[in-house]
């Protein structure tokens, strides 16, 4: 299990100070503000220091972005959309006219 903390943490509803957000088997199991608790025995702690937590966001409707079009034939096109998605929060992305039902994969 690994223990991240951080200066905040934001929810939809909530901003915890100082949380601890314990993560299992890529799931999150837990969030406490850090000073409420020691962490768990066994827990491998990962600080982020001054920085926030927040949640990803999933673009479940994307034709293209930095130049690019989603169906373009070209090997740069993905990876230059996933990386200008990636660094403005988005971790999952549907591709409009690709068929797929699914949401395609993480970015990051």
């Amino acid at each position: 299990m690994l223990a991240f903390t951080a200066k905040k943490l934001i929810t939809p509803t909530e901003t915890v100070e100082h949380p601890q957000m314990l993560v299992s088997d890529g799931k999150i199991v837990e969030v406490v503000a850090g000073k409420a608790r020691a962490l768990p025995a066994g827990v491998t702690p990962l600080d982020l220091g001054e920085t926030m937590i927040a949640p990803g966001y999933i673009d479940l409707h994307i034709h293209g972005s930095a130049g690019f079009d989603v169906m373009d034939d070209s090997a740069d096109a993905l990876p230059t959309i996933e990386r200008l998605l990636g660094r403005h929060g988005v971790t999952g992305a549907h591709r409009a006219g690709s068929g797929c039902s699914r949401v395609d994969r993480r970015l990051i």
